[in-house]
């Protein structure tokens, strides 16, 4: 599989599990950095300090590190549902913050369909040229 990068590098705060992978393991070098926290605070603590070398942070878990400086890209599904008042709720409702910031800081955020991109342009103001839409493909 030729790409069209110098190297791509997969942080992770585990080993990632090859036999899981869908892709393939030989085109990537994977580093092992902190240790398992949730996404937003291990991304905040470990990921934004290697990041400082990358060409171009791609996140496909949704959320740039706070205070990210460089190049980035994120991949944005569509909307956390939440319509009830207990924790899951307040969860839901924190989680749609980070994502509104990290569109916004992104220089490109990757949707799924014309309606999650509608959504990203319409209520997290990214101006449209920097949102792409890329529909699953069938596995």
């Amino acid at each position: 599989m030729s790409l069209p990068f110098e190297e791509v590098v997969l942080y992770s705060p585990a080993p990632i599990r090859t036999d899981l992978a869908v892709f393939p393991s030989d085109a990537f070098r994977t580093e092992i950095i902190g240790r398992p926290l949730p996404d937003p605070v291990w991304e905040s603590l470990y990921l934004r300090k290697v990041s400082k070398e990358c060409g171009l942070l791609f996140c496909p878990s949704y959320s740039v590190p706070a205070g990210y400086r460089g190049l980035s890209a994120v991949t944005y599904h569509g909307q956390t549902l939440f319509n009830r008042t207990d924790l899951k709720a307040l969860r839901g409702a924190a989680h749609d913050l980070l994502y509104r910031y990290s569109a916004r800081k992104a220089d490109c955020v990757f949707t799924v369909s014309q309606a999650v991109k509608d959504r990203v342009v319409g209520e997290y103001r990214v101006p449209q040229e920097r949102v792409v839409v890329s529909h699953l493909a069938p596995s």
